[in-house]
C-alpha cells in the first residue's frame, strides 16, 4: 500500500513537473513573442522615421527647385526690368500661383507698342556699343597704322585683313540706323567673312547669288546687321565643326510685296528636336531685351535678329530655319519689299 502511494506521489510530482515545464515553456514563449513584437515595433518605428526623413527631404528638394529657384530667377528679371531692360521671358513666365500677377504682366505686355520697343532696343544697342568700346577712333587709327606698316612691308594679306576689320568695326559701332541698303549689308558681310576666311586659312567660301543686273535689288532696304550675324551663326555652329572646307550661299528672291533672303551652309546641320525648339523660339519673339547671348554665340543671336524684324515690320515677318543633320542649314529671312526711297512695293 505504501509502495502504491509512493508511485502515485511520484506520478503526481511528474505531472506537476511536466505542467510546470509546459507553463515555463509557454511563459518563455510568450516573453520571447512579446520581445520579438517590441523589436518589430521598434523596427517599424525606425522605418517610419526613415520614410519621414526621406519624404521631408523630397519636399525640401521640390520646394527649392520648383519654388525657390524659379522665384529667385523671377526676382533677378524683375530687377533687370526695374533698371529699364525689357525681358521677354518676364512676360512668358508662369505665374499660376498668383493669377492676378499673370494678368498684370499680360496687360503690360499688350500695352508695350512696337514703336516704343524699337526705341528701347535702339537705346540698348547704343548702350552696348558704348560698353564695348573705349575709344573707337583709337581703334580705327591703330588698325589704319597697322595696315600702312603691312603695305610698306609688302604684306598685302595682312593689310587687306586689317582694312576689312577696320571697315567692319566702323559699320557695326557707328550710327544705329534701323534700315540700310542691301548693298551696305553685303559689303559688311563680305568684310566679316574676309576676317573669318583669314582666320580659317582659306577653308571657308561665301557666294552671293545676285541677279545679272543687281542695281534694283541692292537698293532694297533691310534692317542693319541682318546678314552678318546669321553668317556668323553658320560659321560657328555649322562650318567650324566640319573637318573639310565649307561654303555659305546667300540667295535672294523678290515678290511684289516681300523680300526673301536665304543663307545656306553645308555644315553639320541641326537635329530635329533642336530645330523644332529653335523655330518655336523664333515664332514667339516679339519684345526686345538685352541679355548675355553675345558671349554665348559669338555675335548677335538669331533670336535678336528675328525680334528686330518683327518689331519693325510685324509678326508675319521674321526668320525660319530649315536643317538636316549632316547636310547643312538654311536660314530663311522674310521682310517686306522696301526700296531705298522708303516706299514699299
Amino acid at each position: 500500500m505504501k509502495k502504491k502511494r509512493e508511485t502515485f506521489s511520484e506520478q503526481i510530482f511528474l505531472i506537476v513537473y511536466i505542467l510546470y515545464a509546459v507553463i515555463m515553456v509557454l511563459v518563455f514563449s510568450i516573453l520571447i513573442a512579446l520581445y520579438q513584437k517590441r523589436v518589430l515595433e521598434f523596427k517599424m518605428f525606425l522605418v517610419c522615421i526613415l520614410l519621414f526623413m526621406l519624404g521631408f527631404s523630397l519636399l525640401v528638394y521640390i520646394f527649392e527647385h520648383k519654388i525657390m529657384q524659379p522665384f529667385q530667377r523671377k526676382i533677378k528679371k524683375f530687377k533687370k526690368f526695374n533698371e529699364g531692360l525689357i525681358y521677354e521671358e518676364l512676360f512668358e513666365e508662369d505665374y499660376q500661383m498668383v493669377p492676378e500677377l499673370q494678368e498684370v504682366f499680360q496687360r503690360l505686355h499688350n500695352m508695350l507698342d512696337k514703336q516704343s520697343a524699337i526705341k528701347i532696343s535702339t537705346k540698348q544697342a547704343e548702350y552696348l556699343a558704348l560698353q564695348n568700346q573705349i575709344n573707337p577712333h583709337f581703334l580705327y587709327n591703330t588698325l589704319d597704322a597697322i595696315r600702312g606698316d603691312a603695305l610698306c612691308a609688302g604684306k598685302e594679306d595682312i593689310a587687306n585683313i586689317t582694312e576689312a576689320l577696320s571697315k567692319f568695326f566702323r559699320y557695326t559701332i557707328t550710327e544705329t540706323e534701323n534700315l540700310v541698303t542691301l548693298e551696305s549689308e553685303i559689303e559688311n558681310a563680305e568684310n566679316y567673312f574676309a576676317i573669318q576666311e583669314y582666320r580659317f586659312g582659306g577653308k571657308l567660301k561665301i557666294v552671293f547669288n545676285l541677279p545679272e543686273e543687281p542695281q534694283d535689288i541692292l537698293r532694297l532696304k533691310i534692317p542693319k546687321l541682318t546678314l552678318q550675324p546669321i553668317i556668323e551663326n553658320a560659321i560657328f555652329h555649322g562650318l567650324e565643326k566640319k573637318a573639310n572646307a565649307g561654303v555659305v550661299v546667300v540667295d535672294f528672291e523678290i515678290t511684289d510685296t516681300k523680300f526673301y533672303i536665304s543663307i545656306k551652309d553645308d555644315g553639320v546641320g541641326i537635329s530635329e528636336e533642336k530645330l523644332e525648339e529653335l523655330n518655336a523660339k523664333l515664332e514667339r519673339v516679339s519684345v526686345s531685351y538685352v541679355n548675355d547671348e553675345r558671349g554665348k554665340s559669338g555675335g548677335i543671336a538669331l533670336k535678336n535678329v528675328c525680334r528686330r524684324i518683327k518689331l519693325l515690320f510685324g509678326e508675319e515677318y521674321g526668320i525660319h530655319v530649315y536643317s538636316l543633320p549632316g547636310m547643312g542649314t538654311d536660314v530663311r529671312i522674310t521682310i517686306p519689299n522696301i526700296h531705298s526711297e522708303g516706299s514699299q512695293s
